[in-house]
């Protein structure tokens, strides 16, 4: 007997848009707390929708090169709604890599105590916001050329 996929995961992939963008980083958060503080961190961005409303934005880099990278965050906490976001970023967008930010640190805030701490909170926010920033600078990979 097959087993069927849930509806979110079966959808069929449609042809990627004709885009004058290529994408070197897809970046995925959860929270919407996690998802101000990495838009807070990179500035000004655009706003492209497909399956999901990605913010698009180019990050400079020493040396005259940039990054275009595309944040996008998931609806809802959940490993079947981080794969339905993650494979819709691909499809939709193709990065090189994708980045999910704000998990690692914020499962700190979790275990700190036995309540949640909202300035602890907040505050893991924007170091992973930061952290996200400071890697994305140290250049881990040449820049897709420009268009």
């Amino acid at each position: 007997m097959a087993t069927s996929l849930p509806p979110s995961l079966s959808r069929p992939s449609r042809p990627r848009p004709a885009s004058d963008r290529k994408i070197d980083f897809g970046i995925v958060t959860i929270r919407e707390d996690e998802n101000i503080a990495v838009l807070r961190r990179f500035g000004n961005v655009d706003l492209d929708v497909q399956r999901r409303r990605y913010r698009i934005l180019r990050l400079a880099l020493p040396g005259g090169d940039a990054y275009t990278v595309a944040v996008v965050r998931c609806a809802e906490q959940g490993n079947t709604e981080a794969q339905a976001t993650a494979r819709d970023l691909l499809d939709d967008l193709a990065p090189r890599f994708i980045l999910v930010v704000g998990i690692a640190i914020r499962g700190i805030s979790d275990v700190v105590g036995y309540r949640r701490h909202p300035d602890w909170t907040a505050y893991a926010c924007e170091t992973a916001a930061a952290f996200t920033r400071g890697f994305l600078l140290t250049r881990p990979t040449r820049p897709i050329a420009a268009p």
